[in-house]
């Protein structure tokens, strides 16, 4: 996405893209910096963002739709996540888990499953989040690990097979 808004920039195209395109380009922004408010976050993301905002996207809309609408489903994952909450190190890691049964009892898609991770982060002094998802009936989990701190999770779950960077990575454990 930076990519493509920085050609758009030095293009002068930026002015010109169609509402859509800006409507889009503005929401992976803002879904890839969580708001505004990750490590990935610097002055040329505001700038950026900035530019798309001239054209007038509604950016609280797109804000609320991202990070505040929640379907019932997610609340109800979120809701049994937090009751497998589970702490560790003095408060410093917290992991949630959601097994198959859970999700055939709540009758939820993997879809519904995306923000069990931060049930995890949410709680204060959290360093480390993960969440542990079983994927289906046979003995497969997908784990997601979040950091808010200098901990690298990528070399846990590149231990497992798995990939991402040091603050946000995943693994499938068989």
């Amino acid at each position: 996405v930076f990519d493509i808004s920085r050609q758009f920039l030095a293009s002068g195209v930026i002015d010109r893209l169609p509402e859509k395109l800006d409507f889009c380009l503005y929401a992976a922004i803002s879904s890839d910096t969580g708001c505004f408010k990750y490590s990935n976050v610097t002055p040329q993301t505001h700038i950026r963002s900035a530019e798309l905002l001239k054209s007038g996207i509604d950016m609280a809309r797109i804000n609320q739709l991202l990070f505040d609408s929640k379907s019932m489903e997610v609340l109800a994952v979120e809701k049994a996540g937090f009751d497998t909450l589970k702490m560790f190190h003095d408060g410093k890691i917290a992991v949630v888990f959601f097994t198959y049964e859970m999700k055939q009892k709540l009758g939820v898609l993997d879809e519904h499953l995306e923000t069990l991770i931060d049930v995890a982060r949410s709680v204060e002094g959290v360093d480390v989040a993960v969440a542990i998802r079983q994927t289906g009936p046979e003995k497969t989990f997908r784990v997601s690990t979040r950091s808010a701190s200098s901990v690298d999770v990528s070399l846990v779950c590149s231990y497992f097979g798995g990939g991402g960077h040091v603050r946000a990575s995943g693994c499938t454990i068989i």
